[in-house]
């Protein structure tokens, strides 16, 4: 929360006059970013589509704009750095809002990415839901479900279901609002390229009613994980299968995550085999070594062959210059030491979305499917 007076001069270096629109996308896929604030002595873009922020030039109107070169067709997050002050773009009405702050730009790509909204698509449905938690003391938990196109219709169909996690930082908003899952499952399902099946996008930070402290303090990781890892087991699971019509058995249950969520998503299905029979984990969050996965599930670090026993796929990618590349190939080698069975992708990029969303579109194909 800034300040009064932070956000006194944040206003002063704005200007009180209405800002020009959201950004304006060429047909060669360069974007024009535009803001108004003509009290203003440095304005910079600082983006996921440069490394280093881009500065601004003023013009005579007191609108700061910069325009990109051709950008490859992918959704970019920025923000406007007005004399050190970063801030959203106030006209463009996508955004991602948690504990970093983000608008958001779609270039689209011809032809569709797995990503791009596609209109003779079939789409489904993404609903938005709570449940107060007795696990965590009556805390109140929001999730978000997408069924899949023919949901509503199929009265006697169930499905099998995919619980997927988001990173460190964000909500279960993440992966609809930045990472377009819905959209990824309406792109492939109707390709054929994966089955129809339920998501469930669960929050993934954790206080018990009444606890106090910081929800991300450095104390917060493994308590977090535990306090997640047992809400979703004892509360989240069933619920929606108690709520929605999915297939109750490991063979039809998957889990996977997003760094943080990576983290959770392998640990809970490595610690719980029997529940997921299909595991993964996208720059993950986990343990670089035996003692942190012994921990967090020690019946597979005793005996590997359960594994190997109990899973129909295990999962794991990560990024050449992700900072959590170290730790993701040390466990890595050690399930190639235990000779435990998974398939592993070393892709380009580092920590971020356009990474994931590529993972995910590799992901879901692989989903209830028969396994060689």
């Amino acid at each position: 929360m800034k300040s009064p007076a932070a956000l006194c001069l944040l206003l002063t270096a704005l200007g009180s006059l209405p800002a020009p629109s959201a950004p304006t996308l060429h047909p060669d896929r360069s974007v024009t970013f535009r803001v108004k604030a003509p009290n203003a002595t440095d304005v910079r873009l600082t983006s996921d589509l440069a490394p280093k922020p881009l500065a601004m030039e003023k013009g005579d109107n007191g609108v700061w704009s910069v325009t990109t070169g051709p950008l490859a067709p992918d959704i970019y997050s920025y923000k406007f750095r007005v004399d050190g002050t970063d801030v959203l773009d106030i006209e463009n009405p996508r955004f991602k809002v948690w504990r970093t702050s983000e608008s958001l730009i779609e270039v689209p790509g011809e032809p569709p990415r797995s990503w791009d909204w596609v209109d003779a698509v079939p789409h489904g449905t993404v609903h938005l839901h709570s449940y107060v938690s007795a696990t965590l003391g009556g805390t109140t938990r929001p999730f978000r479900v997408y069924t899949p196109a023919g949901y509503e219709e199929k009265k006697d169909a169930a499905y099998p279901v995919l619980y997927l996690f988001h990173g460190y930082g964000d909500n279960e908003a993440a992966w609809m609002d930045v990472g377009q899952a819905h959209r990824i499952a309406d792109n492939l399902i109707a390709a054929q390229k994966a089955v129809p099946m339920l998501i469930v996008m669960p929050y993934g930070h954790a206080l018990a009613k009444g606890e106090s402290g910081d929800l991300f303090g450095p104390d917060r990781g493994s308590n977090n994980f535990d306090a997640v890892s047992t809400d979703t087991l004892a509360e989240l699971i069933p619920y929606i299968e108690s709520h929605y019509r999915v297939l109750k058995d490991a063979a039809n249950r998957a889990i996977v995550g997003l760094s943080m969520g990576g983290g959770q998503a392998l640990g809970m299905g490595l610690a719980h085999p029997g529940t997921f029979a299909w595991v993964g984990g996208f720059s993950s969050g986990i343990a670089d070594n035996v003692n942190g996965w012994q921990k967090v599930f020690p019946e597979v670090v005793a005996t590997p062959e359960l594994a190997n026993e109990k899973l129909k796929l295990l999962w794991i990618a990560c990024g050449k210059t992700d900072f959590l590349l170290d730790r993701n190939t040390a466990f890595i080698q050690w399930l190639t030491e235990k000779n435990i069975r998974h398939t592993y992708t070393l892709s380009e990029g580092g920590h971020s979305w356009p990474v994931w969303r590529r993972y995910l579109s590799d992901f879901l194909p692989l989903l209830f499917a028969p396994q060689s």
